[in-house]
């Protein structure tokens, strides 16, 4: 392919794009492949500068003005930062507005935290503490603070498969995207029995179902046992939690084509990301991981799904302190006879800024000596720091 055809396959394709996203409001590829697109455009148009044309996307700012909006006249320019992929991109657009400011010094920037789907009532969110009113309401309320922004998962887990519906609907009834169940950890103790368990939810409610297994805690759902339930009309995603990779690659070659795939472990996401081709990260790390102004999660899966996997593994091997610390007070929970660290959770979310309150019985909360020992480690990392920054900033 010249390069002349190769520009016009990109323009084509952003202006889709920018249709279905400025437009419909219907994307069909996730904002780093988009963004990979233009790039790629960039550059071969810095290459070839004779092949710019007018008309190319590069060459004029956002899509085709919808008509569904009232026009509004701005008495100052509504400008925005360009895309930034490193700290010289950032640093040149710093340069940018001083210049454009007539200032030497820069002025304060205020960074919000970026945010791709969530996850409520999860394993380690207590939802076997609450009532399923209070569930349904923690639902509700992540349906109206999240204004149709990013897609919503609800975890639906209980015992009792009716229990489960009646979750389900509530969650399909208010704007949830899909529900998460885990397998009942007490009546089914087969492969059948589990199946049915999904099998008779599936048969009651349309939203999209993701399975999730964790096979040191609950009945296993094996690579097998995935390819029946995969064939239930609304079973779309897997989560796996805590086996060994060779079991999640097995589980891959299974189901791989038919369901979403999700480990849920940050460690091996970059290469589950890169090599193993997952979409998605179904895990609460990035919570505790990230503040505003430092998203280390999200930096190194952009810089990878557009390609410059060195700068993906630089900041990816940045994470090791934190995850040490997890490993630590979090990571043990999955095990046999491990403890729920919902209050371990609770307390490095307090420390970073997301206050999560008291934890509720049978959890015990954390000693105050424990606290000074998990406080002085995070403090160690320097995330600590940068709250501090962000509070100042905001």
């Amino acid at each position: 392919m010249t390069p002349a055809d190769r520009i016009d396959e990109l323009r084509r394709a952003i202006r889709h794009h920018e249709e279905q996203y400025y437009i419909h409001s219907e994307p069909e590829i996730a904002d780093a492949e988009f963004d990979a697109l233009v790039q790629e455009l960039m550059a071969l148009e810095a290459a070839h500068p004779e092949l710019v044309t007018p008309d190319s996307p590069t060459q004029r700012v956002g899509g085709r003005a919808t008509d569904t909006f009232p026009t509004v006249t701005h008495l100052e320019p509504m400008l925005s930062l360009d895309n930034a992929y490193n700290d010289d991109d950032l640093r040149a657009f710093d340069e940018r507005v001083r210049k454009g400011l007539g200032v030497e010094a820069s002025p304060v920037y205020v960074a919000e935290l970026k945010i791709d789907g969530h996850y409520c009532s999860g394993n380690v969110a207590e939802f076997w503490s609450l009532t399923d009113e209070e569930r349904m309401r923690a639902h509700e309320i992540n349906v109206e603070a999240n204004k149709g922004r990013v897609p919503l998962i609800a975890g639906c887990h209980h015992q009792n498969p009716y229990d489960v519906v009646k979750l389900a609907k509530h969650a399909e009834a208010i704007g949830i995207d899909f529900v998460i169940i885990l397998t009942p950890y007490q009546g089914a103790k087969n492969d059948d029995a589990v199946f049915d368990f999904y099998r008779f939810i599936s048969e009651r409610v349309n939203i999209g179902i993701v399975l999730f297994n964790i096979p040191s805690v609950y009945y296993p759902i094996s690579e097998h046992l995935a390819a029946r339930l995969a064939k239930l009309p609304n079973v779309a995603g897997f989560k796996q939690g805590g086996p060994s990779p060779a079991a999640s690659v097995s589980l891959r070659q299974m189901v791989g084509k038919q369901l979403t795939v999700s480990v849920a472990d940050e460690t091996p996401w970059l290469y589950n990301l890169t090599v193993m081709k997952d979409q998605w990260l179904l895990n609460y790390c990035p919570h505790l991981y990230q503040v505003p102004g430092y998203l280390p999660i999200h930096d190194y899966t952009k810089a990878a799904m557009a390609g410059d996997y060195k700068k993906a593994i630089e900041i990816c091997a940045t994470l090791t302190p934190l995850r040490e610390i997890h490993a630590k007070w979090v990571g043990g929970y999955g095990k046999p006879h491990g403890r729920m660290p919902s209050a371990e959770m609770k307390y490095w979310m307090e420390c970073i800024g997301m206050p999560g309150g008291p934890v509720r019985s049978p959890c015990l909360e954390l000693p105050d000596d424990k606290k000074a020992e998990m406080y002085a480690e995070l403090k160690a990392t320097g995330i600590l720091d940068r709250v501090k920054t962000a509070k100042k900033a905001a």
